[in-house]
């Protein structure tokens, strides 16, 4: 997931996404396809 990042932010799976969504402010990056993983839907 590293190589798909944006310079300064901090890129997190769905299910991060869920267990701190009350506590964080996120921008949704949609479906990325990681090595040995497939696609998976990041924020």
């Amino acid at each position: 997931m590293e190589s798909h990042g944006i310079t300064g932010c901090i890129q997190v799976t769905a299910e991060t996404y869920e267990i701190l969504k009350d506590k964080y402010t996120f921008q949704k990056r949609g479906a990325i396809q990681v090595k040995g993983k497939g696609y998976m839907v990041t924020c």
